[in-house]
């Protein structure tokens, strides 16, 4: 029987740090599920991580990139409301992560909206409705102000890796990213010649961290 791992690798155990993703990422996939489909095995987060995980990609694409699909919002809609789910843990998870209030105006807005009743939330307001449908203002300045700090904290990260080998490829795949990966970033099919993107990534890169700067010094003299 075939056995489908699930994507990416955890990464090795760290010392606690509060909304340390890393570290929210391993627990999460140590709490995994594993169903069978048609003769495959799939694990998966469990229906509480679920949750969670898709609340946080909502609310981070919406803070760094200005606009966040309404779909994502509405494809938790079943699962809070046909899942049991046991919201004192999910409460005490978000808390524990560190990311309380990230996706907490999040959950208002599916209870504001959709009726989701969802509890635990406290006093969290709503996203403004004009944002949810049509995103933030000066939304390409919000982008490319958060790119610098993103890339050197995605750098700084090496420090974390225990190995002088997994640290070199940590950083060769930041520079270079794998096949699958620059296809998806220039939206290249399988037939296009990839070669070139390996040697132009990395100036592509260089020139979205400059243009980052140039905007973060614009965004905080607003």
């Amino acid at each position: 029987m075939e056995r489908r791992k699930p994507y990416g690798r955890s990464p090795p155990e760290y010392s606690w740090i509060k909304g340390d993703h890393l570290v929210a990422n391993c627990e999460a996939w140590q709490g995994k599920e594993e169903t069978n489909t048609d003769g495959t095995n799939i694990e998966h987060l469990n229906a509480e991580h679920f949750i969670i995980h898709t609340l946080l990609h909502y609310s981070r694409h919406l803070s760094d990139e200005g606009f966040a699909e309404i779909k994502w919002l509405v494809d938790l809609l079943y699962p809070i409301k046909a899942w049991k789910i046991d919201w004192s843990n999910v409460r005490g998870t978000w808390r524990k992560w560190g990311i309380e209030k990230e996706i907490l105006p999040v959950i208002a807005t599916l209870n504001q909206y959709w009726q989701a009743d969802v509890p635990y939330i406290d006093e969290s307001n709503p996203i403004d409705l004009q944002v949810l449908v049509e995103g933030k203002q000066n939304r390409e300045k919000e982008y490319y102000a958060n790119l610098p700090a993103s890339y050197i904290g995605r750098f700084l990260q090496v420090r974390r890796l225990p190995h002088a080998a997994s640290k070199f490829r940590y950083i060769r795949h930041l520079i270079f990213p794998t096949e699958d990966n620059l296809r998806w970033r220039y939206n290249l099919s399988s037939k296009w010649f990839i070669a070139p993107y390996y040697f132009l990534h990395p100036f592509f890169t260089l020139r979205k961290f400059l243009t980052g700067l140039w905007y973060e010094l614009v965004y905080r003299t607003d």
